[in-house]
């Protein structure tokens, strides 16, 4: 996440953002040019599966970033794999909230320490949804 709030970022902080993300990102530090730019060289080399909550806004981002590097065209992260996607097939009625699926599957005492919009929080907090929802769906 906080890669899409690097310095110099052409993203628009609207008021939302400034309210609910920001402040969860503080001491993060962000990324200038260079730095941003091995991010997306290190992800786009390491042959790792790309998960996103919802592939979109910051996610979506990042993947463009990674698609820009035309040197590369042949090592990019083709695919991103959404957890909301995977929600979706499930039956659920809320596949953009990780909240909801959380208490609808009884799973709040495995929440980590943090607050949403932390980064590392969401990503704790997503894998631990994707981990419950991929159980689920190899039952199917």
């Amino acid at each position: 996440y906080t890669a899409g709030y690097r310095k110099n970022s052409p993203l628009e902080i609207d008021n939302w953002v400034q309210d609910n993300v920001l402040p969860h990102i503080e001491q993060y530090a962000l990324l200038d040019d260079a730095d941003f730019k091995s991010l997306t060289s290190s992800l786009i080399t390491s042959n790792l599966p790309m998960w996103a909550h919802c592939g979109y806004i910051l996610e979506g981002g990042l993947i463009s970033a990674c698609l820009a590097d035309d040197s590369q065209r042949f090592r990019r992260p083709y695919y991103l794999h959404d957890l909301a996607t995977v929600l979706v097939i499930l039956g659920e009625e809320k596949p953009e909230s990780d909240d909801a699926y959380i208490e609808k599957h009884g799973l709040t005492e495995w929440l980590p320490v943090g607050h949403p919009h932390d980064p590392v929080y969401d990503c704790l907090v997503s894998a631990l949804v994707l981990d419950h929802a991929l159980s689920r769906l190899t039952l199917k």
